[in-house]
């Protein structure tokens, strides 16, 4: 069998956790079982998954935001230090979960 991989929101995930226990207080009764297997299989997904881009990896518009000038030598750096890092991140990710 091949193994096949999915792309997953993760703030789409963490919104619809938010949503499903927030729900827990007023939802039927026999609906609560449902709802906590729901937040279980989409935490478990999260654990499961492996991000992309790696989270210690400042955000190309954190450093445009942070007065970031492409023409001053040391933010081209920073940045192009940054693009390696992802680069070598992506090139070495292992899928095999």
């Amino acid at each position: 069998m091949n193994n096949k991989y999915i792309i997953v929101n993760k703030t789409k995930i963490l919104e619809e956790i938010e949503e499903l226990k927030a729900s827990l207080n007023y939802i039927p009764e026999s609906y609560v079982a449902k709802h906590l297997a729901q937040i279980y299989v989409y935490e478990q997904v999260l654990l499961r998954s492996t991000p992309l881009i790696p989270e210690n990896v400042k955000p190309l518009q954190e450093l445009v935001d942070e007065g970031y000038d492409p023409y001053d030598s040391a933010h081209h750096l920073q940045v192009q230090k940054m693009l390696k890092v992802i680069e070598n991140y992506i090139s070495n990710l292992k899928l095999d979960i």
